[in-house]
């Protein structure tokens, strides 16, 4: 990437990778995991995963039988991902349970964002109207059906219309442009 153009890249851009479609046909940006066998003893944190996706940790006992409820029996911080007993929780201490949740896969990037219209023409022909571009570096790691949220947006997670490679006068990959609406 140039080196004045890296200069301007501060703003940071948060990216939840695309990982599948649904029996909808739509777009799927978390993992899914069911009855992970855990050891919870005392307050001991144990990590699942980082990146939980808010909502979705459920513990049960090995047998199913039990449903804990968080904050009674269990704690969880989504952003470490760990989970917890609580000191009053009806989970037996150094007892085993099954833990389901979902998790994203987020990576950060530092890029320039423009908030300007700009009509551009889409990988398929067609002509659409860019309200946001973003400048980042070209090892910048992003699909078309990613989603990406910056405090910079206008909207909290805009579509990305294209992603353009461009290279530096040598003809080498230099920066993409991620065009959004």
């Amino acid at each position: 990437m140039h080196p004045e153009l890296k200069k301007m890249c501060k703003q940071v851009v948060k990216r939840y990778a695309y990982v599948d479609r649904d029996d909808h046909n739509d777009y799927i940006w978390e993992h899914a995991v069911a009855n992970q066998s855990v050891v919870l003893t005392d307050q001991e944190a144990v990590a699942l995963h980082i990146d939980l996706k808010p909502g979705t940790v459920l513990v049960t006992s090995v047998d199913g039988e039990v449903e804990y409820d968080i904050n009674d029996d269990y704690t969880v911080d989504n952003d470490t991902g760990k989970i917890a007993r609580t000191e009053l929780s009806t989970i037996p201490s150094g007892g085993t349970v099954h833990v389901s949740y979902s998790y994203f896969d987020i990576s950060e990037f530092l890029a320039r964002i423009e908030n300007s219209e700009k009509l551009i023409r889409t990988g398929v022909g067609q002509e659409v109207l860019s309200t946001c571009q973003i400048y980042c570096d070209s090892n910048v790691v992003i699909d078309p059906k990613d989603k990406i949220t910056s405090v910079w947006f206008d909207v909290e997670f805009p579509e990305i219309l294209k992603i353009d490679k461009n290279v530096d006068e040598n003809g080498n990959s230099d920066h993409l442009v991620i065009y959004t609406k």
